[in-house]
C-alpha cells in the first residue's frame, strides 16, 4: 500500500442463484509519516522571550507544524524545569490553537521553565518540539556608580557648571546576576537648591 493514498474495500455477497449484492466501506488513508516539527516560542508576543518577571503565569506559541499525508488535528502543550519534563504541567490539550497560557502558578525565581508542544495528525502519529525555555527573573539590578560629569573617579564628580546647553553624566555598570542589563535609560530633574540662602 502507498503511504498518503486511500483505499476502499468492497465486500460482495452472492447467493445460491447467482444475485449479488456489494456494499463499500468509507475507505481508509495509509499514513506513515509523522508531521513535520515547528518552532515553539516562549510567551504570547511574536518573537520569543528568554527572561520574564511574573511568577504566576507561562504562555507559548508555536507555528509551523504541517503534515503532507494528512493533516494536524490537535496540539498539546506541557510545562516542566527540564526539556520535555511536564512537571508544572502534564501535556494537555488545547486543541488546533496555536497558543496557549496557563495563570495561577507559583513558580520559582532565576528557574528556567520549557514548554513542550506535540502535535498530532489524522493517524496519531506525532512531533514533538520544545522551546528554548524562559528565566525568572523577579530580582532588581544591582545599581552601579552615578557621577555627575565625563569622570567615572568620584572625585571627580562636579557640582556647578557654568555651560547652560548640556550636562554629562557617566555611571559605572549596573549588574544583574540572572538576565543581565539589557538597556539604560537616562532622564534630567530639576530639583530645589539646597546651597544657597
Amino acid at each position: 500500500l502507498g503511504s498518503g493514498k486511500q483505499y476502499i474495500v468492497e465486500v460482495t455477497a452472492t447467493n445460491a442463484a447467482g444475485v449479488s449484492t456489494s456494499v463499500l466501506t468509507n475507505g481508509v488513508a495509509v499514513i506513515t509519516h509523522a508531521p513535520q516539527s515547528g518552532q515553539v516560542l516562549d510567551g504570547n508576543a511574536k518573537h520569543d522571550i528568554d527572561y520574564q518577571f511574573s511568577m504566576s503565569q507561562l504562555s507559548a506559541h508555536w507555528m509551523g507544524f504541517t503534515d503532507n499525508e494528512s493533516s494536524i488535528v490537535e496540539y498539546q502543550w506541557s510545562i516542566g524545569t527540564s526539556p520535555t519534563a511536564g512537571d508544572v504541567l502534564s501535556p494537555t490539550s488545547v486543541g488546533k490553537a496555536t497558543t496557549s497560557l496557563l495563570s495561577g502558578l507559583n513558580l520559582i525565581n532565576n528557574k528556567r521553565y520549557f514548554v513542550s508542544v506535540i502535535a498530532y495528525n489524522l493517524a496519531g502519529l506525532t512531533a514533538t518540539v520544545t522551546s528554548n525555555g524562559v528565566l525568572l527573573d523577579q530580582t532588581l539590578p544591582v545599581a552601579g556608580s552615578v557621577y555627575d560629569g565625563l569622570s567615572s573617579d568620584p572625585e571627580n564628580d562636579i557640582d556647578y557648571q557654568v555651560d547652560t546647553a548640556t550636562v554629562a553624566v557617566t555611571w559605572l555598570p549596573f549588574s544583574d546576576p540572572e538576565s543581565g542589563i539589557d538597556h539604560y535609560e537616562y532622564s534630567l530633574l530639576e530639583q530645589q537648591r539646597t546651597d544657597i540662602e
